[in-house]
């Protein structure tokens, strides 16, 4: 019914839109000169599409939550080539099928207005970006990037939004938890924790506000992606479990993988494995790390770890790498008062890393095929 009404309010729209299309034809060639300036060309469409009027067709910062859901959070600071291949991802999801074109004619709506503005290279590239924005249905392009670049401004903000809200709801103004050391936030957590008044009222908060949940779960969810890329680190290899501790759980993987190998239907040869053999697969190895982080991590073994995090989160903050090290105090925070280790993401992270790294030593036919990369 979208699709249908954009299309319908084009239609009531097309001769003034043909109109202004034809007199941009006078001026193709001064459009083509400066598309030969690429960076001029990306300021100028940056300055164009975040313009009010284009409002409407952002991505709403709800929809660029449901997209990263979907297809993973990010890391907040320095992108790096994984941060930026998801959210590419999720601007394309957010642009599949009908709402290309709904953006399509949407922006070609604009078009008259800008011509009678005489805005004639404004006008140009709103008449390219329409086209392409239809035609390259796999691609994005500078008009959908900004798109989504308004809406994950929006979404970014929000989550800033409610961060200092939360910080205020425990008793820490924003502008003390800036001031404030790695080693003086874990201090003060550490305070928190230790009060059952105050850490029965910070679960009440939590638990009473739907907002700060869904901070919390996307939080945890950065933490978790960022901590998997960070074990993937040559420094970080110490981090990693023992290979006596692993070991074992070499022969745990292979027999259930066996024995789900042995109920699943037989195939003519190696075929790719599909989404839902996929996620079978995933759940599969995830059943291994959790019992692994259940029988490794005993109270003294994970008081062990924690030290052991602390003592790299330190080096990490005085080689000035500030995003391991709030990585690392976030972790250290999660794991320091953990009863049900089985259950906990991180913990499982570090088992399957442990794993992974031990296979890839290993490289024998006869090893058991290696856990799927964290995504």
């Amino acid at each position: 019914m979208a699709e249908t009404k954009a299309v319908v309010e084009h239609l009531a729209r097309r001769e003034a839109v043909e109109a202004a299309s034809t007199t941009l034809e006078q001026h193709r060639e001064e459009y083509e000169r400066f598309c030969r300036d690429e960076s001029a060309f990306l300021d100028r469409s940056r300055a164009l599409f975040t313009e009010e009027r284009f409002a409407p067709l952002w991505f709403t910062p709800g929809e660029v939550q449901q997209a990263l859901e979907k297809e993973g959070y990010v890391a907040h600071g320095l992108p790096d080539d994984q941060t930026v291949q998801t959210l590419r991802a999720a601007l394309l999801r957010l642009a599949e099928g009908p709402r290309r074109v709904q953006l399509s004619l949407g922006l070609l709506a604009h078009l008259p207005w800008y011509v009678d503005e005489h805005r004639y290279l404004d006008a140009w590239m709103i008449q390219q970006m329409a086209v392409l924005t239809q035609e390259d249905a796999s691609e994005s392009n500078p008009f959908l990037y900004e798109m989504f670049r308004c809406g994950y401004d929006a979404w970014l903000q929000n989550q800033h939004e409610l961060t200092q809200k939360a910080l205020r709801e425990a008793g820490l103004s924003p502008e003390k938890a800036a001031e404030m050391s790695p080693e003086e936030l874990d201090a003060w957590l550490k305070r928190q924790m230790a009060d059952p008044a105050q850490k029965a009222r910070m679960e009440f908060i939590l638990r009473d506000d739907p907002e700060l949940q869904a901070l919390a779960a996307s939080s945890m969810r950065n933490i978790e992606v960022e901590f998997g890329r960070l074990l993937e680190r040559e420094d970080a290899d110490h981090l990693l479990l023992t290979a006596d501790e692993v070991s074992p759980w070499l022969s745990v993987l292979g027999e259930r993988m066996q024995k789900a190998g042995d109920k699943a239907p037989q195939s003519a040869g190696p075929e790719p494995l599909n989404p839902k053999a996929q996620k079978a697969f995933a759940k599969l190895v995830w059943s291994v790390t959790s019992d692994m982080a259940k029988s490794i991590f005993t109270p003294e073994r994970l008081r062990q770890c924690v030290d052991q995090f602390q003592e790299y989160r330190q080096e990490c903050f005085a080689a000035g790498d500030k995003k391991a090290a709030n990585c690392i105090l976030a972790v250290v925070a999660s794991l320091r008062n953990e009863t049900q280790p089985g259950d906990n993401n991180l913990l499982n992270i570090l088992c399957h890393a442990s794993l992974h790294l031990l296979i890839e030593e290993l490289a024998e036919p006869s090893s058991p095929p290696q856990p799927p990369p964290i995504s």
